[in-house]
């Protein structure tokens, strides 16, 4: 059945068709899913690479671009530039015209002494290499209007002179990017003469059948960067996807190409045999592969059996054959010729412009010295403005301090002045009411005196006497109220008064009265007695209250020394912030361009201080002289250590022979007692004796010469250690003197600074 299953629809095989159609639908949907989420990133990708382009590429005014060097990686870049902003170009416009005014009212100044200033800028033209910081100078582009490093006093001439500096760095790039952009035009060329040269050596080389390697080279990307914005389609290494209606118009695209081709070769043909007059027919023909074929006869004929004419005919053919011969190796000849002289020419070419840029790599270095040297400038300028700002916002907080202190202090001033007028009020009522109290006691006396001692005695003492209720409340007020506040105890004194009344009405009741007195004169008594009371309690109220009022003012003083403390204080830290910023003001930090080696320091341990505020600056030449002598000193010492380890060895030499002598003695004395008593004549025992003596006498002269050398050996070593000795003591002597005046000069240098510094202070104000 396959024969008729062939005609038949694909979707009658299908079971189930509502399945299928749901599977198309899911796969559709899936489809477009994918299609919109792949649309979605290739427009994210699109906006970033406008994003990206448009604020790192499309701003930048000069690119970064690079030169490459043909026989070495050597490679140079240029400086990218972004453009200036207005408000920069404003800024700058600004200050080259106060500039330009402070220079001409500078000028109508010092017009009196025109030639000591003539003679005082030939001396800053003379020292503009290592007064102006920097080789900006040198290389021709520094600003007329940029300040001496001397004179800046102010905030906004340090402001303006980062201006001006940036100005300078600015110039600088420009300028180097000029000559970077004529260098890469010339690589451009060149690299378009070495591409037709090549290719003049490959038809030479095509025609000499011979292979060499060339020097093809061409812009790398970095010297090309707009390459890298664009994508080409030899890039893309998937198939181009292209609808019938674009196949159609490739092809009729590629067959048109074809065509303008072919028409343009035609064209120069003919132009070229016009012009050449059918002379290049015969170098078109490749004279180095044209053959002459022999004669048939050769091929078929024995050499006896040629003809005179066929023999005349084979001669031809045989000079024709060296005439073609001796062509071939001319042309050939004139090939490599042509060829060795094309690639000598593009050596040439190259080298020469790799000189050029070797050339431009080394004014890049010195562009980026100088461009690092205003840069550092610019640093300590920037910083030393930041510094000042700080302290001025420093001094701003403190002086609003200082202000809200001092109206403060006034106003507590004024308050205390009151709280003081008010204590004197109170301790003159209080002294009042006690003279009144006194006057009280004086006058009780006085107002019994018509009545017995012994009763008026008697009555003084209930007169002074007091109900117990008032100590016992005043111990338990004192017990349980310890730690409660003033107001308090005030507010419970009118009710312990009341107490005390009710217990002096009891002590004045009749049952209390003495025997001798009547009742008038006990009313009379209770009446005084109570006036007491109440005036003691009066005093006793107005002495709390005068505790308290003066203890109030002692707090307040105390409050008012403290806020004068800190006023002090803070003026004293005013002060000496306005004298650090005047300081740092006038101590302005200067940047010197010194040669490498030039100088150095008298500080051993360079790391302690990073600023270098405690180093001392030293020509080399003083370092170098102290050098030779330390070395020559160290020389010296190694000699005499050495000295004195010979005349060590020797005397230890001179003290084992010595010893060597010593013990032969005592061996011969031993042998003496060993040897037995034998009967000698007279004649023998005096030559024995005359022996021995001689023997004795020897041994003694040599041990006595021994001695004499080891002393004298001793003496003449210790004679020279004393010297040495002398000679070091006369040599640290010279070197504490050396040391002193060092210190004396550097003093004196300080001295002179701050003699300086207190003249200009003096002044300028």
């Amino acid at each position: 059945m396959l024969r008729e299953n062939e005609s038949i629809p694909e979707e009658q095989f299908n079971l189930d068709v509502e399945e299928q159609r749901r599977l198309e639908a899911m796969v559709e949907q899936e489809a477009e899913r994918v299609k919109a989420e792949i649309e979605q990133d290739i427009i994210e990708k699109c906006y970033l690479r406008d994003l990206v382009k448009r604020e790192c590429w499309d701003s930048v005014m000069i690119k970064c671009r690079s030169i490459k060097a043909f026989h070495s990686e050597m490679t140079v870049k240029n400086y990218p530039l972004n453009e200036r902003t207005e408000k920069e170009l404003e800024d700058l416009h600004r200050v080259q015209n106060m500039r330009k005014i402070e220079k001409a009212a500078c000028r109508l100044r010092k017009s009196s002494s025109k030639q000591k200033e003539e003679r005082q800028e030939e001396g800053h033209e003379a020292e503009s290499a290592a007064l102006s910081g920097s080789f900006s100078a040198e290389l021709g582009y520094s600003s007329p209007y940029i300040y001496n490093q001397f004179n800046l006093q102010t905030i906004e001439q340090r402001i303006n002179q980062i201006i001006l500096l940036q100005d300078v760095i600015y110039s600088i790039k420009m300028a180097f990017n000029s000559d970077f952009e004529a260098l890469h035009r010339q690589k451009v060329q060149e690299l378009k003469r070495l591409q037709g040269r090549n290719k003049q050596i490959r038809d030479i080389m095509l025609e000499l059948d011979i292979k060499q390697k060339l020097l093809d080279t061409s812009l790398t990307d970095g010297e090309w960067p707009e390459r890298l914005l664009t994508v080409d389609d030899s890039e893309i290494k998937a198939e181009k996807y292209l609808n019938p209606e674009q196949k159609k118009q490739e092809e009729r695209r590629r067959l048109e190409e074809s065509c303008l081709t072919a028409q343009a070769d035609d064209s120069r043909e003919r132009a070229l045999d016009e012009m050449m007059e059918g002379v290049l027919e015969v170098k078109k023909g490749n004279i180095l592969k044209m053959e002459i074929p022999p004669p048939e006869f050769v091929l078929t004929k024995p050499d006896i059996q040629w003809s005179e004419e066929e023999k005349n005919m084979y001669k031809e053919y045989e000079r024709n054959m060296k005439d073609l011969s001796d062509k071939k190796e001319k042309y050939k000849r004139t090939l490599e010729i042509e060829m060795k002289k094309l690639q000598e020419s593009i050596k040439d070419a190259t080298e020469k412009f790799d000189k050029t840029l070797m050339t431009l790599y080394e004014r890049k270095l010195k562009c980026t010295v100088a461009i690092y040297q205003e840069e550092l400038k610019i640093t300590y300028l920037a910083d030393s403005v930041l510094t000042v700002e700080e302290m001025n916002n420093q001094e701003r907080e403190l002086r609003l301090k200082l202000e809200r202190m001092l109206a403060r202090k006034m106003k507590t001033q004024e308050d205390l002045n009151r709280y003081k007028d008010e204590v004197d009020q109170c301790q003159y009522e209080y002294d009042s009411i006690v003279a009144e109290d006194k006057v009280l006691e004086q006058e009780f006396r006085r107002g019994f005196t018509d009545l017995p001692n012994r009763v008026n005695d008697q009555l003084y003492k209930l007169f002074k006497r007091r109900p117990r209720v008032q100590r016992l409340r005043a111990q338990t007020e004192n017990a349980t109220n310890l730690f409660k506040e003033h107001h308090l105890n005030a507010s419970q004194a009118p009710d312990g008064f009341s107490q005390m009344l009710k217990a002096m009405e009891e002590l004045d009741a009749p049952e209390n009265m003495p025997e001798e007195i009547n009742l008038s004169i006990w009313e009379r008594f209770c009446f005084v007695r109570k006036t007491k009371v109440e005036s003691e309690q009066t005093i006793k109220m107005k002495a709390q209250d005068l505790a308290e009022m003066q203890a109030f003012l002692k707090r307040r003083e105390d409050e008012d020394n403290a806020a004068e403390e800190e006023i002090s204080k803070i003026f004293e830290t005013f002060q000496s912030l306005q004298k650090k910023r005047n300081q740092h003001l006038t101590n302005t930090p200067v940047q010197l361009v010194l040669k490498q080696g030039q100088l150095g320091t008298s500080t051993a341990d360079r790391t302690a201080d990073r600023d270098g505020s405690d180093f001392l600056l030293l020509h080399n030449s003083v370092v170098d002289d102290l050098r030779n002598k330390s070395r020559m000193l160290g020389k010296q010492k190694v000699a005499s250590m050495e000295a004195r380890s010979m005349v060590h060895k020797y005397i230890i030499q001179l003290e084992w022979e010595h010893r060597v002598l010593n013990k032969k003695i005592e061996d011969s004395n031993d042998k003496k007692r060993d040897i037995k008593m034998f009967r000698l004549t007279e004649e023998q025992q005096d030559m024995r004796h005359r022996s021995k003596k001689d023997q004795n006498a020897c041994m003694l002269e040599k041990i006595s010469t021994l001695e004499i050398n080891i002393a004298f050996m001793k003496k003449s070593h210790e004679r020279s250690i004393q010297q040495r000795m002398k000679k070091c003591e006369r040599i640290n002597k010279k070197i504490k003197t050396e040391q002193i005046s060092a210190a004396l000069e550097l003093e004196l240098s300080h001295l002179r600074v701050s003699v300086a510094e207190m003249r200009h202070i003096y002044e300028a104000s």
